[in-house]
């Protein structure tokens, strides 16, 4: 429940506030792409090589510099802002405690400045796959609530809402902590029947709370036959995305909230018997057929879940077709001009009306807008109570709205502060017009 709901007048909206995707059913979902190393030169070469324009631009930043300052401004005046970027800002090497001590802030300020300035359209990763133990961030869930909650006042601090900023809560497709929180440790499957057993974190545990988060997001990677590992199988889109282990899909959508696929990726190596990285280079090489047909049930099985806004490809390939070995990567890009690659199947996704940017979630100014009807309400509470005295009202209005005012003072967040003087500055207009139309006898 936001906290906004522990006041009297503010409580009026607390439901629709928490839930306001609940119901809402969308017509289409968005699609984009992840250029090689962040390289929005490689989007240009790709838009005229197919003739398409992609939707959603992805990058990722290990950290958000002056180096990195400068990449994002000149991808946005190369690439436009008819688009919507989707940007990860990941604060390596720090913990969820640092970065809720403000020890990142400077970089979080740097990044929601440039958004302003520029005037673009972001889906705002940060600080994602927590429910993991491979990153910092991990194994803390309350330190990572405080965190979360402090960039996201920043953003608010900035003048940035969700007319410009969709704040998306990144999680991996498998509960995957150590048994003791520690990052870097021997992983365990936290899976809902795991949990109970054993007490371990899942994505649930880092959930900061319904005002501070837009969107839910996953990453889902087939890893197929591309690594030798016991656990490297072929695995279709539907196979991931509904798992019956993790139920990680179901559990997302209980929070009611639209969900974007942060990152979508497939290996092609897919072949039987035992595994070898020179089988795994040859069907890379010969066989398109499966990574095509995996894609195009990707694409299929997007339709059938209304809750899903959008996804990204991540159309990366840092091993150059499985030549050099990375932790961690695979032949995962579909279009590479680079690598002179391609798997017709992904150009589907142009050839669709529905697929559209349309379909994400960026809104109104919510806060403005639930604190005029909450004040619309407050006057008309207030009007009933007093029939219509100015006198009483004056003296009514003024006590109700410095009780509500004391209270957000000491206990309330920046972005409550900020609707309830929406809220406060609302009600004291209309309360005024209403005693002037009284004097004039209107």
């Amino acid at each position: 429940m936001p906290a906004f709901a522990k006041f009297p007048i503010l409580c009026l909206l607390a439901s629709a506030a928490c839930f306001c995707f609940t119901a809402q059913a969308y017509a289409g979902y968005a699609f984009g792409l992840y250029p090689e190393d962040n390289n929005p030169a490689e989007i240009v070469e790709l838009e005229e090589k197919y003739d398409i324009k992609t939707q959603i631009i992805g990058y990722t930043f290990d950290t958000f510099g002056y180096e990195e300052e400068s990449a994002m401004i000149r991808s946005v005046e190369l690439l436009g802002k008819g688009r919507v970027y989707h940007v990860s800002i990941s604060p390596y090497g720090f913990s969820a405690k640092d970065v809720a001590e403000g020890k990142y802030d400077a970089e979080y300020r740097r990044f929601f400045r440039i958004v302003k300035s520029s005037g673009i359209k972001v889906l705002f990763r940060t600080m994602h796959e927590m429910n993991g133990s491979w990153y910092s961030w991990s194994g803390d869930p309350a330190n990572f609530k405080k965190a979360w909650k402090r960039i996201y006042e920043m953003a608010r601090e900035e003048w940035l809402d969700s007319q410009s900023v969709l704040f998306v809560m990144s999680v991996n497709s498998q509960d995957l902590p150590t048994a003791d929180g520690s990052v870097g440790g021997e992983m365990i499957s936290c899976s809902p029947v795991n949990k109970k057993l054993k007490k371990c974190l899942s994505f649930e545990d880092y959930y900061p709370g319904n005002e501070y988060v837009d969107v839910m997001g996953l990453t889902l990677y087939n890893w197929g036959r591309g690594r030798g590992e016991y656990w490297a199988k072929w695995r279709t889109f539907p196979d991931l995305l509904l798992d019956k282990n993790t139920k990680m899909f179901s559990r997302l959508a209980s929070y009611g909230k639209p969900i974007f696929l942060d990152e979508v990726g497939t290996t092609a190596a897919n072949f039987s018997g035992a595994w070898s990285i020179e089988k795994a280079r040859n069907s890379y090489r010969n066989e398109a057929d499966s990574k095509n047909a995996w894609i195009t049930g990707f694409k299929a099985e997007l339709a059938r879940h209304p809750q899903i806004v959008g996804a990204m490809y991540f159309n990366r390939d840092k091993t150059d077709g499985l030549a050099i070995p990375k932790v961690g990567e695979l032949d995962w890009s579909a279009l590479s001009v680079r690598l002179d690659k391609e798997y017709p199947a992904v150009l589907d996704f142009w050839k669709d009306s529905q697929v559209d940017v349309a379909n994400l979630p960026f809104g109104r100014d919510f806060v403005l807008e639930k604190a005029k009807k909450t004040s619309d309400q407050a006057v008309a509470k207030i009007i009933a109570s007093t029939k219509k005295d100015p006198v009483a009202r004056r003296a009514k209005t003024r006590k109700e709205l410095d009780r509500i005012s004391l209270k957000i003072e000491k206990a309330g967040t920046k972005s409550m502060k900020r609707y309830w003087q929406a809220v406060h500055d609302s009600v004291e207009m209309r309360m005024a017009k209403l005693d002037a139309s009284a004097a004039t006898g209107k």
